[in-house]
């Protein structure tokens, strides 16, 4: 049994992540999580570091930090580029959530 099993650390974090740092082959990692406009206002912060495994999704990052907030109206980028809420965020540095934005 490794020490991850016998010290309880998997009892401290969601049960996804304790499995993909489990991993021999996943690295844990931090990623600066971004917020903008409103969603900063939900969140109540601009920019936190998160740990995270490379096979996580933004979606499982989010719902691990704010379980009842819906991404369906936000957009996310991840390292500057728009991405998909379902893909592995792999070696990324920073996570940027969108909200809608309007202009004239």
């Amino acid at each position: 049994m490794g020490c991850s099993a016998a010290c309880g650390i998997g009892d401290r974090m969601s049960p996804l992540l304790y499995a993909a740092l489990s991993a021999p082959y996943m690295k844990p990692m931090t990623v600066k999580l971004l917020a903008f406009a409103q969603t900063r206002d939900l969140l109540g912060f601009h920019e936190r570091a998160i740990d995270c495994a490379p096979a996580e999704s933004p979606r499982t990052i989010l719902a691990r930090l704010a379980p009842t907030l819906d991404p369906a109206a936000l957009r996310v980028a991840v390292d500057g580029e728009y991405a998909d809420w379902d893909a592995p965020v792999g070696a990324a540095s920073e996570i940027a959530l969108i909200p809608p934005v309007s202009g004239g």
